[in-house]
């Protein structure tokens, strides 16, 4: 790729640099560039050049890129580039916290811990820190140096469990990603800018001494309750005169608080004496009683951070913030490190600058300088302060501009600006522009200058809308959003709308070029439930609630059974769930015979009667299995028994989003691994475990998301860094609330707390927080917006109160600028569900990948027998015809590949037209013919694809054989009915007894009274005619009839469409009688039983 020459002059080694790259600029490849560079002209190593990215994708991303630009260079065979190869293996390549490892290593012994510590996994380290928390406050009660957060805030505060003890571990978070350990909290400096506390004393005194002067000037006017409220304020005015320390304050505070909420009235000399001293009460009581809090939380805070690292210690481990925190003390102790990581690291790449904190900075700093200076060439940092979203973690975008003005004062040309946009259409780059420019306005207080974006894409406009959603009545605004989000993502794939570009060029939009963007996974279960009804296929990506999802709830009230066969709730759960199947009725009979006859449920079988009797067996026979094996089996093994009894994976499979659910479960036993890893094995402390895991924000299971065509839910944070050519931005009406509980810290850590009584440090606070929480959440519309390469769909409000929300943003913009929107879109009255096509389900992956290449561990190789975890009609119908073939593919050790025979038969062509290829190249093109398709164009675009090998004339040979089998399949009247609904390409998945067997279809046909399935074929037709042909395929059309009858619930007819045989004459019924149906699935059944040996 040629570098634009902004790219160029970013990938100078010569000087330090600060890169501003903007969204989809490309930065990587200049990251990569540079790093080049530096081993082809600055003569450095892989091992002296530490190049820091945010995450590990972006890690490996980044070595993989600069591993291929080395292997074109030792092609020519020099040998050093081949060195260089090897080195960049070890090379430190990685994220910040990778790099602290590595240095922390390197110095165990000065660093004062062990050469073999583990970094804690995020869940496990919350997890003990949540652990210390409550044994803290547990130990509360009776701690000394508490007593003035018990009088403010209550003594229920100190109770474990408390609202405060989560404000308090938010706190200890908050101060550790800020890179400020617990010793360093202490109250704000803020609070000096108020009056001291003998100032405020001796003010309210002199107001209290004025009250008989008050008195007087009331006369008549006076009432005895007025006057009583001022005799109050005297007596307060006493209590403080005998006051000589402020700790004192503390004594009195009970009788006092009540006086900060007086009211004055409205006779005027009663109303300001009144007001008057309450302020000056509330002042004296801030200036008293904050210090005393300070304290308070101060020692909250060391005995947190004992108890926390003690279980750390037991734990063998470090977390993330105990790794920067250890280094900067060992650079800050020790020298001598420093010269020697100097001599060892010559320079320094970090990329997401602009979401490093304070503590980060300072580490480099102390790594990069030599008397006070940087070297040139020792730092190159990059980053865009518009994605600055992880304020959360500790990030403060106010670092980049800190050190762009370090290295930019007495140098401009050290910063470097990247402003050309790779990605997105200019149509988008123009709203992008248009938006945040009036957003991030530095001049009108922006925490950041908005830089113009370029446009590299040309394209028309306007390709973003504004989805208006209005909710129907007694429709939540998350529903209707919902609902037309489904509905508008349907109509765009089947009306080929929209258009997206890719490599080929420009082609209609898929499932798979859409992603869902969220701000938090609050709505989520509204996103799936009317993409499911829509029958959307979707992947949740990450940011969303794994521990909600049915799967995983259903195996953990499973192993709660297991674990406490009292426990009637959750052994009820697990009976009602797929993996036994109760219905409602059996569970209230199992219910009322407990309750006369005592035991558990699970001995209450004489009330039920057949299937239910043996489903209830089952289940208790699994469930004492289980229980028998707690103690004998470790906890992974116990749980991949459960797995493994319940036939989870399978069942779960067969379900909507099976690919996702199958990959929860996976995940469900990498925990339990990661438990035991811990040191935990007991089922029961692992319940308590996931219990905590529960309550966080954990993501579900990645599969291999950017592979299938299902359309991608994700948080806007997991989405940074990802481009999609289509994004949908729902839920933004949601506003920046700016709702804290009792205590904030500062930048600095200093702390600062909310007062039952109006306090101008505190709202200073708070009003700091609002400013940077709504300049962070403008970043994080602009990070969202900025995703799209092609279209952009907004789901807005249809009405807008000028809240700080992306709704409010993007209707004043539209007001303003229409132009770059389309019209306003809104959804029709009323709240039914959209009339779609009820696909065959679970949605399907994309049509080029099997099940296989979207989750690999699908697939079992190399156990020979009773590996096949589900099997699919095409490996049942080359077991009727070919054993040795059969247990070739699929029985034996070895993995099958694409074989040096497919290759054959690609190049020679030897089979036409019945070659694999062939065939697989009609079906695709049977999906988009229609009677007035332009057959030349669709075989002008597939045959390259699907014949890349073949010679130009061996393509025109296809091109004329494919072409005239399209031709005839147009003529084709096609089967006659009434028919509502027609479906291509149908992949499904089908359960017989304990097997779980999947197929696909290639067309379905529903009508009122039955379903047609068609499955087209191109085989030459033999002399003889075409009954071989029938009886050869008749079990593959029987297969599809049986699943189809048992999903829609209808009767079936199944065909053939001969491609070869004339217009008219295509279509061939295969027998599905119930007698047919009957054998076939007897011959299933065997063939599962020989598969299973």
């Amino acid at each position: 790729m040629q570098l634009s020459p902004e790219q160029l002059a970013a990938t100078a080694i010569d000087d330090n640099l600060v890169v501003n790259a903007g969204a989809g600029s490309g930065k990587t490849t200049v990251l990569t560039r540079r790093y080049v560079r530096l081993l082809e002209e600055g003569g450095l190593t892989p091992e002296q050049i530490v190049a820091i990215t945010f995450t590990r994708k972006a890690a490996r991303e980044m070595r993989e890129r600069i591993d291929h630009s080395l292997a074109a260079k030792a092609a020519g065979g020099e040998e050093r580039w081949k060195r260089m190869r090897d080195e960049l293996v070890t090379a430190p390549i990685g994220t910040i916290h990778s790099f602290y490892a590595r240095i922390l290593r390197a110095f165990p012994v000065e660093a004062g811990i062990d050469p073999g510590f583990r970094v804690l996994d995020e869940t496990e380290a919350d997890m003990l820190l949540t652990q210390a928390l409550d044994t803290v406050f547990q130990q509360a009660g009776d701690a000394p140096g508490l007593d003035a957060v018990a009088a403010v805030l209550g003594a229920q505060a100190l109770e474990a469990g408390s609202g405060f003890a989560r404000e308090l571990g938010n706190l200890y978070r908050t101060l550790l990603n800020r890179g400020i350990p617990a010793e360093q909290a202490q109250l704000s400096s803020a609070y000096a800018s108020l009056p001291s506390w003998p100032e405020c004393r001796n003010q309210f005194i002199g107001i209290a001494a004025r009250e008989p002067a008050v008195a007087a000037a009331l006369g008549d006017r006076d009432k005895p309750e007025l006057a009583a409220v001022r005799h109050d304020l005297v007596q307060a005015g006493k209590i403080l005169a005998g006051l000589q320390d402020p700790r004192e304050a503390l004594a009195v505070y009970r009788r006092l608080s009540p006086l900060t909420q007086l009211k004055g009235g409205r006779t005027k000399d009663h109303k300001e004496f009144v007001a008057e001293a309450t302020e000056q009460l509330c002042m004296f009581l801030t200036a008293t009683l904050a210090p005393q809090l300070a304290d308070g939380v101060r020692l909250l805070l060391l005995s947190l951070d004992r108890t926390y690292q003690a279980a750390k210690a037991r734990a063998g481990g470090l977390d993330f913030n105990d790794l920067q925190l250890t280094v900067w003390r060992l650079l800050h102790d020790h020298p001598e490190v420093i010269v020697a990581l100097r001599s060892r690291y010559r320079t320094y790449m970090i990329d997401e600058f602009q979401d490093t904190n304070r503590l980060q900075y300072a580490i480099i700093s102390k790594l990069v300088e030599e008397d006070g200076n940087i070297p040139p060439g020792r730092l190159f940092v990059v980053g865009d302060e518009k994605q600055s979203i992880y304020r959360f973690r500790g990030a403060e975008v106010q670092v980049f501009a800190q050190v762009r003005r370090r290295l930019t004062e007495t140098a401009p040309q050290r910063e470097k600006r990247i402003t050309c946009n790779y990605r997105s259409r200019q149509p988008l780059i123009n709203l992008v522009n248009g938006l945040f420019s009036r957003l991030m306005d530095k001049s009108a207080g922006s925490e950041i200058e908005y830089i113009d974006l370029s446009a590299q894409r040309p394209g028309p406009g306007p390709c973003a809308e504004l989805l208006v959603c209005a909710p129907a009545e007694e429709e939540t605004v998350a529903e209707a959003e919902a609902r037309m989000l489904a509905a508008r993502i349907a109509e765009m794939v089947a009306k080929r709308e929209v258009t997206v570009g890719d490599r080929d060029g420009a082609r209609p939009v898929r499932f798979g070029d859409i992603a869902v963007l969220i701000r938090s996974r609050t709505h989520l279960k509204e996103y799936e439930h009317h993409l499911r009804l829509a029958g959307i296929p979707y992947t949740v990506v990450a940011g969303a609630g794994y521990y909600n999802q049915q799967e995983v709830e259903d195996i953990i009230n499973l192993l709660r059974a297991v674990d406490n066969q009292r426990d009637e709730l959750s052994l009820a759960a697990a009976l009602r769930s797929p993996f036994f199947g109760l219905d409602d009725d059996s569970l209230l009979e199992l219910a009322r015979a407990r309750r006369e006859r005592g035991g558990s449920l699970l001995d209450q079988g004489a009330v039920l009667e057949g299937e239910p009797r043996r489903r209830l067996e089952r289940a208790a026979e699994i469930i004492a299995t289980l229980h028998r094996s707690r103690g004998r089996l470790e906890l992974p093994a116990l749980i991949q028994r459960a797995l493994d009894l319940t036939m989870a994976r399978e069942i779960n499979l067969t379900r909507f989003a099976g690919l996702q659910r199958y990959a929860n479960l996976e995940k469900f036993i990498h925990l339990a691994e990661q438990f035991a890893g811990a040191g935990g094995q007991s089922l029961r402390a692992f319940l308590g475990w996931l219990e905590y895991a529960a309550a966080q924000n954990e993501a579900e299971a990645p599969v291999d998301s950017e592979e299938t065509d299902t359309v991608k839910i994700m948080t806007i944070h997991a989405s940074k860094g990802l481009e999609f050519p289509v994004v949908f931005i729902p839920a933004c009406s949601a506003a920046v609330r700016g709702r804290y509980g009792s205590l904030l810290a500062g930048e600095d850590g200093g702390l600062v707390f909310r007062f039952p009584w109006s306090c101008a440090v505190w709202e200073g606070m708070c009003a700091q927080e609002r400013r940077r929480e709504l300049e962070e959440h403008k970043r994080l519309l602009y990070v969202a917006v900025t995703r799209a390469r092609d279209w952009l769909a907004v789901l807005v409000r249809d009405t807008y109160d000028g809240d700080a929300s992306f709704n409010t943003w993007l209707r004043d913009f539209a007001g303003r600028a229409p132009e770059y929107f389309l019209p306003e879109q809104r959804p029709a009255t009323g709240k039914a569900n959209i009339r779609l096509p009820r696909p065959l389900p679970p949605p399907c992956p994309g049509r080029d990948s099997d099940i296989t290449q979207l989750f690999p561990g699908l697939r079992v190789w190399g156990s020979g027998r009773r590996a096949l975890r589900y099997f699919s009609i095409s490996q049942f119908m080359l077991w009727r015809t070919d054993r040795d073939e059969f247990d070739r593919r699929y029985l034996s050790q070895l993995l099958v590949t694409e074989s040096a025979a497919d290759i054959e038969q690609e190049l020679g062509w030897e089979h036409e037209p019945g070659g694999a290829r062939f065939g697989s190249l009609l079906h695709r093109a049977l999906e988009v013919v229609g009677s007035d398709t332009d057959v030349d164009a669709v075989l002008d675009k597939l045959v390259p694809e699907f014949f890349r090998l073949a010679d130009e004339a061996l393509q025109r040979r296809v091109r004329q054989s494919a072409g005239a089998l399209l031709a005839a399949y147009q003529l084709e009247p096609g089967l006659q009915g009434d028919f509502r609904q027609s479906f291509s390409e149908q992949k499904f998945y089908f359960r017989l007894e304990d097997a779980l067997f999947y197929g696909l279809i290639d067309r379905v046909l529903v009508a009122d009274e039955f379903v047609a399935v068609l499955d087209f074929k191109s085989n030459r037709i033999p002399p003889e005619g075409i009954e071989s042909l029938r009886e050869s395929y008749a079990p593959q059309l029987q297969f599809y009839a049986l699943a189809a009858g048992k999903i829609y619930k209808k009767p079936v007819r199944a065909f053939l469409q001969m491609l070869r045989l004339p217009p008219g004459r295509q279509l061939v019924e295969i027998d599905v009688t119930a007698e047919a149906l009957r054998r076939l699935e007897e011959e299933l059944k065997q063939f599962v039983r020989y598969c299973r040996g």
